[in-house]
């Protein structure tokens, strides 16, 4: 069980927990949580809107949120039939958007930029639900801020994000160990799938 599903399952049971009470929780379960790790993980499921947070209390409260309803807005027939280099420039749009998702094969990937992460944080990070990927991008990373200014770098930017939550994801799948020729498997499929993707704001 990834650290989404661990929340989801207690937030199922119990609404309207604090991060401390949620971590408390996870270490019932198994986990070894402290208070940051559940705010971290809280933050990041706000961001791709899977999770309600309740500022009633000076200590917010947490629960999952009713209305997780992601509307299509650009239709997958619309954006394959388009040449390639229009299909470029509608993903370029969807950069700027709070979130958004590319629908591949297998597997829908959905993007969120996280204002709550800091310079010391990962420039990603992956998480999934059954088969759901949910990429947070960390828009204070040192390599962000210095390097992704185009809309041109951000889109390849979030690509080979993607590519390496996809792989995270099939690696988790396996359960076992993976070879080097099997990463590079995983690598060439997504690349192949990104390459014929249909494309949602969320």
């Amino acid at each position: 069980m990834n650290s989404f599903e661990l929340i989801l399952k207690i937030l199922s049971t119990e609404e309207d927990l604090t991060a401390r009470e949620i971590a408390k929780r996870a270490n019932a379960l198994g986990e070894k949580w402290v208070r940051k790790d559940a705010n971290s993980n809280l933050y990041r499921m706000l961001s791709q809107g899977l999770v309600e947070r309740v500022s009633t209390s000076k200590v917010p409260t947490w629960r999952i949120r009713k209305n997780e309803v992601r509307s299509k807005v650009v239709s997958s027939d619309e954006i394959l039939s388009l040449p390639r280099k229009s299909t470029a420039r509608s993903l370029r749009e969807l950069v700027h958007e709070e979130a958004f998702s590319i629908a591949l094969p297998k597997v829908r990937i959905s993007f969120a930029y996280d204002p709550h992460s800091s310079a010391n944080d990962p420039y990603i990070q992956g998480d999934w639900l059954s088969e759901m990927l949910f990429i947070t991008v960390n828009v204070k990373h040192p390599f962000w801020e210095t390097f992704i200014d185009s809309e041109e770098e951000k889109l390849l930017f979030l690509q080979f994000a993607a590519q390496d939550a996809y792989i995270q994801w099939q690696v988790a799948q396996r359960g076992n160990a993976v070879s080097y020729q099997e990463i590079i498997s995983f690598r060439d499929s997504v690349l192949r799938e990104i390459a014929h993707l249909r494309v949602e704001r969320i």
